[in-house]
C-alpha cells in the first residue's frame, strides 16, 4: 500500500512539473523585449503591459496585437523596402480596432473601422531579420456591434487611433500550419 502511494505522489509530480514546463513553453512563444501602446481620441487605449497582451502577427507591413478585450489590426501596403518608409495605403478589411464597451448599460465587442477608403498613415522606422518598429495613426468613421452588425450611434466619431511598437519580434501567423 506504501509503495502505491509513493507511485500516485511521483507521477502526480512529474505530472505537475510537465505542466509548469508547458506553460512557460507557451509564455515564452510571446517573449519579446518591445513595447507597444495604443490610444483612441475617445480616451481608451492599452499597452504591452495590459492584462493578457500577446503579438498575434508581426510581419513587415502588418500587425496585429490583442489584450484582453482588446485587437487592434494594423494593415498596409507599398512600403519601401528599406526602412524607415511610410505608407498612406491601409488596407479597408485589415485594419480596425476591437474593443468592449459599455452601450446603454449593455457591455458590447464593438467593431471599429476606417471607411471605405481609410485615412492615416504607417510608419515602419526600423526592420531587421528578428524585430520590427513603427508608428501609426489612422482615422476610425464606423463602430458596429460585433455579433449583430448593428451601427452603434452612440458611439461619437470619428475616432483617432495612434501608437508605436518598438522591438516586436516578427511572427509569421500562419508558420503553425506550415510544419
Amino acid at each position: 500500500m506504501k509503495q502505491l502511494f509513493m507511485i500516485t505522489l511521483l507521477i502526480l509530480t512529474i505530472s505537475c512539473s510537465s505542466e509548469t514546463n508547458n506553460s512557460t513553453a507557451k509564455n515564452s512563444e510571446q517573449n519579446y523585449d518591445g513595447e507597444f501602446k495604443l490610444e483612441l481620441s475617445n480616451g481608451k487605449g492599452f499597452t504591452h503591459k495590459t492584462k493578457k497582451f500577446k503579438v498575434k502577427s508581426a510581419q513587415d507591413d502588418n500587425w496585429r496585437f490583442e489584450a484582453f478585450g482588446w485587437t487592434v489590426s494594423i494593415d498596409a501596403i507599398k512600403f519601401a523596402e528599406s526602412s524607415p518608409t511610410t505608407s498612406t495605403d491601409l488596407v479597408y478589411n485589415n485594419t480596425f480596432v476591437f474593443l468592449y464597451m459599455d452601450i446603454n448599460n449593455k457591455r458590447t465587442y464593438v467593431s471599429c473601422k476606417p471607411g471605405q477608403d481609410p485615412v492615416g498613415k504607417i510608419t515602419r522606422t526600423a526592420l531587421t531579420d528578428k524585430a520590427v518598429s513603427g508608428t501609426f495613426e489612422f482615422t476610425l468613421t464606423m463602430c458596429r456591434d460585433f455579433y449583430t452588425s448593428e451601427t452603434i450611434d452612440s458611439i461619437k466619431l470619428p475616432i483617432t487611433a495612434k501608437g508605436y511598437f518598438t522591438n516586436i519580434q516578427l511572427l509569421d501567423p500562419f508558420a503553425q500550419f506550415r510544419k
